[in-house]
Parts: C-alpha cells; sequence; structure tokens
C-alpha cells in the first residue's frame, strides 16, 4: 500500500494509531536508532538500494519521509527488504532481496543522511530465493560479523559476511551454514536473532 504506520502503547497496553503515512516505495523490514529519533525502512521495490528514514516525534508520531537512493547512488542490490544498524550507529546493512546482496552503507543523523561503502553478492546467489533479516554477532562497536538468513528450498542457509573497520563486508569462508531439520531440509528461513543481543 505504500504506507508506513506507528503506534503508541499505553501503560495497560492499549494501542493508539498515530498514522498511516505514506511512503515514498514499498517500505517494507524497519530498525530504529538508539535514541528513538529516527525510523530507517527499506523499500521492497525493482529500483537499486532505497531507503527511507522518519524523525519519531515526542508522541511516536512520524514526521516527514526522507528518501535517499532509487537512483543508483547507493548501489545497484535490488528490492531493499531488511534493514540493520550497526551497534555503534555507523553503518547499515541492507539485505537485497531480489539481487541475493548485502549492501553497506554509512549513517549519519547529524546530518541526516546515507553514502554507499560497498556491495557483496552472496556466494549461493542463484539458489536463493530470498534474503531476509540480517544482525550482527557482536553487540558492540560494527558489529564483527553481520549474520543473513537464506530463504531457500529444500534447505535454508545462513550467511556469515565478515564486517571490515571500513564498514564493508566479505563473506566468511565455509559460509552460507545450512540449516537442517530432523526430515533433512529446513526450507523458508525467514528470521533470525544474534545473541548476546544489540543494546537497542
Amino acid at each position: 500500500a505504500n504506507q508506513v504506520d506507528s503506534l503508541s502503547v499505553a501503560a495497560n497496553g492499549k494501542l493508539t494509531e498515530h498514522g498511516p503515512y505514506a511512503a515514498t516505495a514499498g517500505a517494507a523490514g524497519v530498525d530504529i536508532t538508539k535514541d528513538g529519533k529516527y525510523a530507517i525502512f527499506g523499500d521492497a521495490v525493482g529500483t537499486p538500494t532505497e531507503i527511507e528514514i522518519y524523525p519519531i516525534n515526542a508522541d511516536g508520531s512520524l514526521g516527514k519521509d526522507n528518501s535517499f537512493g532509487g537512483d543508483g547512488s547507493l548501489g545497484a542490490g535490488v528490492d531493499s527488504s531488511n534493514v540493520w544498524l550497526s551497534p555503534n550507529e555507523k553503518f547499515l546493512y541492507v539485505t537485497n532481496n531480489l539481487s541475493a546482496q548485502i549492501t553497506s552503507l554509512t549513517f549519519s543523523e547529524t546530518p541526516l543522511g546515507l553514502s554507499y561503502v560497498n556491495i557483496t553478492t552472496l556466494k549461493d546467489a542463484s539458489q536463493i530465493i530470498s534474503t531476509a533479516e540480517a544482525a550482527t554477532a557482536a553487540p558492540t562497536g560494527n558489529g564483527g560479523y553481520l549474520y543473513v538468513s537464506e530463504y531457500s528450498d529444500p534447505n535454508s542457509f545462513v550467511a556469515l559476511l565478515q564486517i571490515n573497520s571500513d564498514g564493508s563486508t566479505t563473506e566468511a569462508a565455509g559460509s552460507p551454514y545450512a540449516i537442517t531439520v530432523s526430515n533433512g531440509g529446513g526450507p523458508g528461513l525467514q528470521s533470525l536473532a544474534a545473541y548476546p543481543p544489540r543494546k537497542f
């Protein structure tokens, strides 16, 4: 529907909706900055990497959309489905669903902006149906490594990418790692979480 939304949660659990708000493109995965000032959305559309950033107001409503990329300036990854901030918030990692690539971007709140660092094509890209969530391995610094869930069939995989000092990524030796279950396959992996968790 090309919309995003926000809701406030009362002490009794009651939700109060503030939106919906128009989005530039097909907003998908979201991450929120540690200070709670910005909501960052990946855009799941057939254009090069595109990101939308909304300021979060004190009452939980969202401010005016700031759109970045979509024109190749943030790399050639297609269908920016999920986003993940590094623990130090210097970098934003983007899973590009249709191209099976991971885009690394620098992130800044002041001034608000993103810039391209690099793109990594996953080793088994031709076998991936879609990429989904990503999470950093370490809860501090740039995160050390990045886990990426790969939706495949009959087996799904978790890719492991080393995060370099400049925020760029390189897929580690031995990656990806198959997810297997008792019947011999683990298809359809959509999400993952890393422990210990990032602090926000």
